[in-house]
């Protein structure tokens, strides 16, 4: 992975502010870890915020098109094909 000065600026903002608000007892392995789940949250709450506005701009698919989709991917019969019987 390349790293970009706005990469180490954005991690430097964020030790800076961990080491205040948490005290000097961090590793630098400690301070890369909460960074990364620090990202990974953001990108979560992004990530469902467009999801909801995408559901209010009704641009949703419904449970038995997504079904559709997912066993056409993975060569499963259509959910109406599908006998349970012996």
């Amino acid at each position: 992975m390349i790293v970009s000065q706005s990469d180490i600026d954005s991690f430097h903002q964020f030790a800076t502010r961990a080491i205040s608000e948490r005290g000097l007892g961090l590793s630098l392995e400690e301070l890369l870890e909460q960074r990364h789940a620090e990202q990974e949250r953001e990108e979560t709450i992004e990530s469902v915020r467009r999801g909801v506005e995408d559901a209010d701009a009704g641009r949703v698919r419904s449970i038995a098109e997504v079904d559709k989709a997912i066993r056409d991917a993975l060569g499963f019969p259509n959910r109406r094909q599908v006998s349970f019987r012996p």
